[in-house]
C-alpha cells in the first residue's frame, strides 16, 4: 500500500512539472511578470513568447482574455537562447518598423498640410524630421522637464491612447496640448533591443500630448503614439 501511495506521488510530481500550463491574460500583466510567477526567473519571459507566437504580435503588447501555453520546465531547457533572442528581436524590429511607417505617412500628410497653409521652407520640415526619428541620445543633450508618475487605469506598459499623469522637473511654460517627446533612460527591461542603452543615455520612444493642467506640477497627458513600450519613471522632453 505504501508502494502504490509512492507511486502516485511521484506521478502527480512528474504530471506538475512536465505538463504545461494555460494562464488567462489579466489586467496590467506582463511576460515578464508571467514567467516570474511560473519560472521564478522574469528573463524566461521570452521562453513564453515562443510557445504563443501564434498569439502574440509584439511580445511587449498583450491583452485581457488571452490564453498563453506556459511551456513545461523541460520544453524550457530544449529551447535555444541564442535562437529565442534572434527571433524576439526580429519581431520587435518588425512591429516598430511598422509602427513607424505608419506615422512616417500621417506627419508627412501634417506637413504637407502645413507647408501649404504656411510659408515653411522644406528643408526645415526634412531636417525636423530626420530629428525625430534618431533614437539615442547622451543625456546631456535633452534638458528633461516632467516624468510619468501614473497611469489612469495602473497600467505597467503604456499604448496609444492611454491616459498619464506627469510631473514637473523644471521650470517650463506647458500649456494645454503641447506635444512633448517620451524618453527611457538607460536599458529597458521591456524592449529587447533597448537592453544594450547606456545608463546615462536617453532613447525617443513615443510621443504624448498634454490634455489637462493640475495644481502642484501635476498634469494630464495622452500617449499618442509609441514605438517601444512605454512606463511609469519614463521623462518627457520638449521639442526643441
Amino acid at each position: 500500500m505504501t508502494k502504490f501511495w509512492f507511486i502516485v506521488i511521484v506521478v502527480n510530481i512528474l504530471t506538475n512539472i512536465y505538463a504545461d500550463l494555460e494562464h488567462i491574460v489579466v489586467k496590467g500583466d506582463t511576460l515578464w511578470d508571467i514567467a516570474g510567477h511560473y519560472y521564478n526567473d522574469n528573463f524566461l519571459w521570452p521562453k513564453i513568447y515562443q510557445f504563443n507566437k501564434d498569439k502574440i504580435r509584439n511580445p511587449h503588447l498583450i491583452y485581457p482574455g488571452q490564453v498563453f501555453v506556459i511551456p513545461s520546465k523541460d520544453k524550457i531547457v530544449d529551447i535555444s537562447s541564442s535562437t529565442l533572442q534572434k527571433e524576439t528581436q526580429q519581431s520587435v524590429e518588425t512591429v516598430s518598423e511598422k509602427m513607424q511607417i505608419v506615422y512616417t505617412q500621417q506627419h508627412e500628410q501634417e506637413n504637407q498640410q502645413t507647408l501649404q497653409s504656411q510659408e515653411v521652407e522644406p528643408q526645415a520640415v526634412i531636417k525636423q524630421e530626420t530629428q525625430l526619428f534618431v533614437k539615442t541620445f547622451n543625456l546631456k543633450e535633452k534638458e528633461i522637464i516632467a516624468e510619468i508618475i501614473s497611469t489612469k487605469e495602473n497600467k505597467i506598459l503604456c499604448i496609444d491612447g492611454d491616459i498619464v499623469y506627469c510631473k514637473m522637473l523644471t521650470k517650463y511654460d506647458l500649456r494645454v496640448n503641447d506635444v512633448l517627446g517620451i524618453y527611457h533612460i538607460g536599458p529597458s527591461k521591456y524592449d529587447i533591443s533597448l537592453r544594450n542603452v547606456k545608463k546615462n543615455q536617453l532613447t525617443y520612444i513615443g510621443r504624448l500630448k498634454v490634455k489637462e493642467i493640475k495644481e502642484n506640477g501635476i498634469f494630464v497627458g495622452e500617449i499618442k503614439r509609441v514605438y517601444s513600450p512605454v512606463t511609469l519613471k519614463d521623462v518627457l522632453i520638449a521639442p526643441q
